[in-house]
């Protein structure tokens, strides 16, 4: 795409082991336009946090390793960058909100200390103490002098959260990677949060990569779907439209556990099985063992992933794709 910010192309990373390298993710392409909203959906483990640390280079190396593919942010490669450049990257015009506020914020220093660390990472010195007060604002914490003196632990959920974003956004970032922004939070505060990232989205003109296992979450904020199942990328498109007719047979799974607030009353349908472990995928497509349109065209060949317009699928059958599982 043109105006991508971020382009990550067939990218495989692999994890070493006492009996052999596994591949945790597989020929992942995912792009994310400037001030667009992206999001990752898959359950634990299909590999979404791996590849979103992949981004900066965050992982550790070893165990881990990129086996192939390359990663570009504004058209510079970024496997290739010096440490000093990366650092700056980091953080920087990449801002990153870790999951678990409570383990992600240190105990030992109060808010406006760990905002004020990341400015000064940044470049902003005697300026530091007006600056986290603009932030703490910016991020909805308007009793932000008695915010910047607590430490997290005197901090309810919610106020940690926004200030993990307020420390993301001090380097003035151009991409946010939101990994599971929301969890362990209730659901008022879960579209507090929402809400807030959307307006950031909108005044700082910054793309959006969420991470989520929650589709009615994705559904809020962004702008186009790339769902991951067991390490790859298995069907791609504009929200709305993937919403209202996946092409993928887990795509439409994950749907059907989404509660609807209009409509026919129906039972939610879990997903039978679970994921398989890290880089140990079943022949043929990944997903078959847990799908009902499965046969053994599935069960022997891997699906190719093909776009259609705007749309890309990884399914032998994505016309029939938009089954309901609760109907068997």
């Amino acid at each position: 795409m043109n105006d991508a910010l971020l382009e990550v192309e067939k990218l495989s990373i692999g994890f070493g082991t006492d009996t052999g390298e596994l591949e945790v993710v597989s020929r992942v392409d995912l792009h994310v336009g400037r001030g667009e909203v992206v999001a990752l959906v898959g359950e634990s483990g299909s590999g979404k946090t791996v590849t979103a640390l992949a981004v900066t280079r965050l992982l550790p190396m070893p165990p881990a390793r990129i086996r192939s593919g390359s990663i570009r942010f504004q058209g510079v490669d970024v496997l290739t960058l010096p440490e000093r450049a990366l650092r700056s990257l980091r953080g920087g015009k990449i801002g990153y909100i870790f999951q678990e506020p409570a383990t992600a914020l240190n105990p030992v220093f109060t808010a406006g200390f760990q905002i004020a660390e990341a400015l000064r990472r940044h470049g902003v010195g005697g300026a530091a103490d007006r600056r986290v007060g603009e932030l703490l604002e910016a991020v909805g914490l308007s009793d932000h002098r008695r915010i910047a003196s607590s430490y997290p632990h005197q901090l309810s959920g919610g106020q940690q959260q926004r200030v993990l974003v307020a420390i993301a956004l001090a380097g003035d970032p151009e991409l946010l990677i939101a990994d599971e922004p929301t969890t362990a939070l209730d659901v008022t505060v879960q579209a507090q949060i929402l809400d807030l990232l959307a307006a950031l989205r909108k005044s700082r003109g910054m793309a959006v990569l969420l991470i989520t296992h929650n589709l009615a979450i994705a559904a809020r904020l962004a702008d186009r779907l790339c769902v991951m199942y067991a390490g790859e990328v298995v069907e791609t498109g504009p929200v709305r439209e993937v919403m209202a007719a996946p092409r993928h047979p887990y795509t439409a799974a994950l749907l059907e556990a989404v509660p609807r607030l209009r409509g026919a009353t129906r039972r939610l349908a879990g997903i039978p099985g679970s994921i398989p472990a890290g880089g140990v995928w079943p022949e043929g497509c990944r997903f078959h063992p847990r799908c009902r349109l499965a046969d053994e065209r599935c069960r022997r060949q891997a699906p190719p992933c093909e776009q259609t317009g705007n749309r890309t699928s990884r399914c032998h059958y994505p016309e029939k794709a938009g089954y309901e599982p609760s109907r068997g």
